[in-house]
C-alpha cells in the first residue's frame, strides 16, 4: 500500500529524497486492477494477465491460488537459468507446489521478516517488555479466538507480531521494516551473471508505528495539531510516518548501489499492489465511496485505486520525470523486461495507447480456491482523474 498523490507531498518536505530518485519516472495515472492485496499483488508481480479481469475470463482450469503461486514465477522463467534469480514475496497460499520455477529462486518473506527483526532489533526489543505481557487478558482474548477459528481465518487474528486484541504496542513495525534495512545494509555484489530480484516490503503499509526520524517504533505517534492543515485532506498522519520511512530506506539502498558503481546497469521497478484510502486526489474525483463493492455515496476515500509505479531504467540520471500515460500496477513486467525478453502476447499489456481502457476490480470475495471472484468491475475510459471517465459495468463476474 503506497497512495501516489502522497509522493510529491513527502519530496516536497524531503529534499534528499527527491534527489535519490534522479533516474526515475513516476507514472501518476496509474490505476491499480483491483481493490486490495489479494486482487492487485498478482498483477503487480506479474502483469495485467493475473488481474481478477483477466483471470476470470481464462482461469486455465485453475484456482486463483494456483495462478497467485504462478505470478511469483513467471518472470524467473522467463529470464532463464541464464539469469541469477530470487523472489522474496508475501505469499497467499505457501504450498510449494504452487511455484513452477527452480527451488534457489524462492524465499520466504515470512521468515526473513522474522530473522531480520532479530538480528537487527533483538538487542532493542527484547529489552523491552512485550505489550502482550502487559496486557493479558487481551492477549488471553485473542489466543482462545486463534485456535477456535478456522486455519485460514488465523492471519486476522495474529499477524507480524500482533494480536486482533491487543496492547498499546507492537512489534510489527520492527518485521516489516527489517528487511528492507538489510537490502540497505547488506546488499552485495557478489553475482558475475545477470540479476534478477524481487522484493516485497510492507513498511509503506497503513496501521504500523514509524517516528519522524523514520525508524520503527513500538507505539503509535501522535498527530502534530497543525499537521492536517498542510497536508491533503484525508492523509493519515502514521501512514505519511510509514511511507516516509520507506523512501528514506529506499534511498539509502539507492545510495549504496551508486557508491558500489551499480546504480547504471540497474533497472528498478518500484510498484505498490494498491493505493491507501487516504488518497485525496481520488477523493476530488469520485468523492467518499466505500472501500469495495458499487461507488455510492458512503464515507470512505477511494484511494485503493490510486498505486505508486516508478521505474528507473538503465543509465537514467536526470530529475525526476512526471508521466501522464495510462498505466496500471499490471505494466510492471512490461517496464521491467522490455529490450530483455519479448513478453508472450497474454501478458503484455497495451502501454502508450492514447485511447487506452483499463479496469478497476472491486470484490470482498477472498476465497481463493475458487476459479472465479465476483465483484464489481469498472470500465475507465481516459485519464483516471476525470469522473466522467469511470463507468460501472452492468455485469458481476
Amino acid at each position: 500500500m503506497f497512495t501516489a498523490d502522497h509522493l510529491p507531498t513527502i519530496l516536497s518536505e524531503e529534499l534528499e529524497l527527491k534527489k535519490a530518485l534522479e533516474g526515475f519516472v513516476w507514472y501518476r495515472d496509474t490505476l491499480s486492477v483491483g481493490s486490495g492485496t489479494g486482487f492487485g499483488l498478482t498483477a503487480a508481480t506479474a502483469g495485467n494477465r493475473y488481474s481478477v479481469k483477466n483471470i476470470n475470463a481464462d482461469n486455465e482450469g485453475r484456482t486463483y491460488a494456483d495462478l497467485y503461486g504462478e505470478a511469483y514465477a513467471l518472470i524467473p522463467n522467463l529470464l532463464g537459468n541464464q539469469w541469477n534469480s530470487a523472489v522474496s514475496g508475501y505469499v497467499w497460499n505457501t504450498d510449494e507446489h504452487y511455484f513452477d520455477t527452480k527451488p534457489a529462486a524462492l524465499i520466504s518473506h515470512a521468515q526473513l521478516k522474522t530473522d531480520w527483526r532479530d538480528y537487527l532489533y533483538g538487542e532493542q526489543l527484547f529489552s523491552h517488555h512485550d505489550a502482550d505481557e502487559k496486557d493479558s487478558i487481551r492477549r488471553l482474548i485473542s489466543v482462545s479466538i486463534f485456535k477456535s477459528v478456522p486455519y485460514s481465518w488465523r492471519r486476522y487474528v495474529y499477524q507480524d507480531g500482533r494480536w486482533l486484541f491487543r496492547g498499546s504496542e507492537s512489534l510489527g513495525s520492527f518485521s516489516v521494516f527489517a528487511p528492507l534495512e538489510g537490502l540497505a545494509k547488506f546488499s552485495s555484489l557478489s553475482s558475475k551473471t545477470d540479476t534478477y530480484r524481487y522484493l516485497y516490503f510492507e513498511s509503506s503499509h497503513s496501521g504500523f508505528y514509524f517516528n519522524e526520524q523514520q525508524q520503527p517504533v513500538l507505539t503509535k505517534q501522535e498527530e502534530p495539531d497543525d499537521w492536517k492543515k498542510s497536508h491533503p485532506e484525508g492523509y493519515n498522519y502514521r501512514h505519511y510516518l510509514s511511507e516516509k520511512a520507506t523512501l528514506a530506506m529506499f534511498a539509502k539502498w539507492i545510495a549504496w548501489l551508486k557508491a558500489n558503481n551499480a546504480f547504471d546497469n540497474t533497472r528498478i521497478v518500484v510498484v505498490a499492489d494498491h493505493g491507501g484510502w487516504d488518497s485525496g486526489k481520488m477523493m476530488e474525483v469520485l468523492g467518499r465511496v466505500p472501500p469495495r463493492g458499487q461507488l455510492k455515496p458512503k464515507t470512505v476515500s477511494p484511494g485503493l485505486s490510486y498505486p505508486l509505479l516508478m521505474r528507473k531504467d538503465f543509465n537514467a540520471s536526470a530529475p525526476l520525470v512526471v508521466s501522464d500515460d495510462l498505466m496500471t500496477n499490471g505494466d510492471s513486467i512490461d517496464l521491467l523486461l522490455k529490450g530483455i525478453v519479448e513478453l508472450p502476447k497474454k501478458y503484455a499489456g497495451d502501454i502508450g495507447d492514447p485511447n487506452r481502457i483499463r479496469w478497476y476490480d472491486s470484490s470482498n470475495d477472498w476465497d481463493f480456491s475458487k476459479k472465479k471472484l465476483p465483484g464489481y468491475r469498472y470500465e475507465v475510459n481516459g485519464s483516471m482523474f476525470d469522473k466522467k471517465n469511470w463507468k460501472l459495468l452492468d455485469t458481476k463476474d
